[in-house]
């Protein structure tokens, strides 16, 4: 093996702080484009945001009983409270039942940024005067949105997840308005408080009258003791969800109005494509200028 042919680290270092200036213009240079990407597309957008604690309103007293009411064949099913409140945000569903009499649809679609007012609707997808879509489109979209499409664009300013150390809901909405991130999330929240709530209560109604049907079949005075106790609970849920303004969410933090935009992290993108960048710049340097009497398949760690 020809010693020439090899080629110690400590050289390929030396090699690369020596003209460390170059690929650093290189580095550069192919960030340029990629930050001009960025600050086109980059928004600093306004953040409305709510914290929730879910309170499960079962009553944890009946769980004991529960084994022994399954044995009899009656199917019940424990709570994942926050969970489900989770899954039902995340639905078509409730999304239409939160745009429903409102003109949410419309900021949806139409709005766009106004420096004098924040916002406004853009009239060449949306007639005030005449309060009709005028947008064109084409198939299989329709000049009048549908709810699968409101969805789609609704999803890409609101945010939902579980806080997986205190299990509370975080929900937040952003936007370029900040009048529209705090609207959109207060009626949010107020339409999810009011769907859970009906829908709680028709669950509840369905379990006291079916329990109470199969009170009459059971003999064993512990199954209907605790079918009792659950209804008891089934009715007092009732109770609750009429006398709690805000039934089982727990509001730790509520929506409001931000006065100041937050930035999408666009420094630790910048940062990431220079160490990218850097890299490629190293390895094309040392593809198209080769340092002399160099070979890098093989290198000499001796």
């Amino acid at each position: 093996m020809n010693h020439k042919d090899n080629i110690k680290i400590s050289t390929i270092l030396n090699v690369v702080y020596s003209k460390i200036f170059l690929i650093l213009k290189l580095s550069i240079f192919f960030q340029i484009p990629f930050i001009l990407w960025l600050t086109l597309i980059q928004n600093d957008e306004y953040i409305s945001k709510t914290i929730i604690k879910i309170e499960d309103t079962n009553n944890k007293k009946l769980s004991s009983g529960i084994d022994l009411i399954a044995l009899s064949g009656i199917n019940i099913q424990e709570d994942g409270a926050v969970s489900e409140i989770y899954e039902i945000s995340r639905s078509l569903e409730f999304f239409e039942y939160f745009i429903e009499e409102t003109n949410i649809p419309i900021q949806l679609i139409a709005a766009i940024p106004d420096k004098q007012n924040g916002w406004l609707i853009d009239s060449e997808l949306y007639d005030q005067e005449e309060n009709e879509w005028v947008r064109v489109v084409k198939y299989p979209l329709q000049t009048k949105p549908s709810a699968q499409e409101l969805y789609e664009i609704f999803n890409e300013y609101f945010s939902s997840s579980i806080d997986p150390r205190t299990n509370y809901l975080k929900l937040s909405v952003e936007h370029f308005s900040p009048q529209i991130s705090y609207y959109w999330l207060k009626t949010f929240l107020d339409k999810l408080i009011e769907y859970t709530r009906h829908k709680d209560r028709l669950k509840s109604a369905a379990i006291i009258d079916s329990y109470n049907k199969e009170l009459v079949k059971i003999e064993n005075k512990i199954i209907v003791k605790n079918l009792t106790e659950i209804l008891t609970s089934n009715y007092l849920n009732n109770i609750i969800s009429d006398a709690l303004p805000s039934y089982k969410f727990n509001v730790l933090s509520m929506p409001f109005e931000p006065e100041f935009k937050e930035n999408n992290k666009i420094m630790s993108f910048v940062v990431f494509s220079f160490v990218l960048y850097l890299f490629i710049s190293i390895v094309i340097f040392f593809i198209y200028s080769p340092p002399r009497n160099i070979s890098l398949s093989k290198i000499d760690r001796e």
